[in-house]
């Protein structure tokens, strides 16, 4: 979806917080979308990070092991981590991230946690 679509929900009086059910936000398919200029309104407009945060595989959703760490990827991920993402937060098998970078060898996610997380 693009921004104008976020906007109209908004106009709306959408909760952006609410879940569908898949238990997805509004930013959760934003960042599937991996469209910064959306996950910035979005939080702007009230978006809760802990959606990620108490979900950290959602991070997944950036697809570590078929991209490629551009300026795109890292400004999102720098958004996401101005707005509380927990990089050290584990999921339910006790990975974080950085794990997910290693697990797919993208050296250049994995450098940026690890710069990230000092």
């Amino acid at each position: 979806m693009n921004l104008s679509i976020y906007k109209k929900f908004m106009e709306e009086g959408l909760n952006l917080n609410q879940e569908d059910k898949e238990r997805n936000t509004l930013l959760i398919y934003a960042l599937e979308a991996r469209h910064y200029e959306t996950i910035q309104y979005l939080f702007e407009h009230t978006a809760n990070i802990d959606v990620i945060n108490n979900h950290i595989e959602i991070i997944k959703l950036l697809k570590f092991d078929k991209i490629s760490f551009n300026k795109e990827i890292r400004k999102v991920l720098d958004l996401l981590i101005k707005y509380g993402l927990d990089i050290n937060r584990k999921d339910n098998d006790d990975n974080t991230p950085l794990i997910y970078a290693i697990n797919v060898k993208n050296e250049e996610i994995v450098s940026y946690f690890f710069k990230s997380s000092s």
